[in-house]
């Protein structure tokens, strides 16, 4: 049996390199750094999710909660689609929040056909949320409350996520709580350290192009990480 401390390091080196390899989380949070220009925003959105994640993943992993796999990845993949339509929206495209709607609806319709991952209920609220937090976003100047509640309920989507890769990895039965703690904890420092890579390359790229050149270039990335996002949303919502 493992000391403690030794579950507590090999965890969280597992949540660090979790964080850097998946993509969508990868996605997530650079959308988070495109919807938020000021500092203090970003911080809220980084608090919101972690609150978030922290929650579902002790759930899931303490077998307190359980939610089908192929629907969080599929809602994984839409909240970087919002996210990222938000992005598009602040520097605005005023098509951004009406077109990922149809979308939405397209791939609701689709999934409830097919037997996909999106139950109704499910496709219901995302037909609803979309144009809602859109319409928030655009009318909020600096949105803090706004992101750190979205942020959060996002966060609780990933988390789930989290708990799936935490269970399939497996976790010791008598040292749960170090593993999960351990898991945790790497998940954050991952986070922050390629929030703090991405600020930097962004800054530098805004710094070495011209207004409008960077500009174009950060509502580009906006929208190819939207159609991503959109692409992880078909794909996976359906799956039966």
């Amino acid at each position: 049996r493992a000391a403690p401390a030794d579950t507590l390091a090999r965890y969280l080196g597992l949540g660090f390199h979790h964080i850097l390899i998946g993509l969508d989380h990868v996605a997530f949070l650079l959308c988070m750094l495109l919807a938020a220009e000021r500092l203090s925003s970003r911080l809220w959105m980084i608090t919101g999710f972690t609150l978030g994640h922290s929650i579902t993943l002790s759930l899931g992993v303490l077998g307190l909660l359980s939610v089908r796999a192929s629907a969080v990845e599929a809602l994984i993949g839409y909240t970087v689609a919002l996210l990222a339509a938000e992005a598009v929206l602040r520097r605005g495209a005023r098509y951004a929040g009406w077109t990922l709607w149809l979308v939405v609806a397209l791939l609701g319709a689709r999934s409830l056909h097919a037997g996909g991952a999106l139950g109704a209920p499910v496709a219901l609220a995302l037909l609803v949320l979309t144009p809602a937090y859109l319409a928030l976003a655009r009318r909020s100047a600096g949105g803090d409350r706004l992101h750190l509640g979205m942020t959060a309920v996002f966060g609780l989507v990933h988390g789930l996520g989290f708990a799936g890769v935490l269970l399939a990895l497996g976790v010791p039965a008598q040292q749960r709580g170090w593993a999960l703690a351990g898991f945790n904890l790497g998940v954050e420092l991952g986070q922050l350290a390629l929030l703090g890579a991405f600020a930097l390359a962004l800054g530098a790229a805004r710094r070495l192009a011209s207004p409008a050149h960077a500009r174009a270039a950060t509502q580009a990335l906006a929208i190819a990480l939207c159609a991503v996002g959109v692409y992880w949303l078909a794909g996976r919502s359906l799956v039966a």
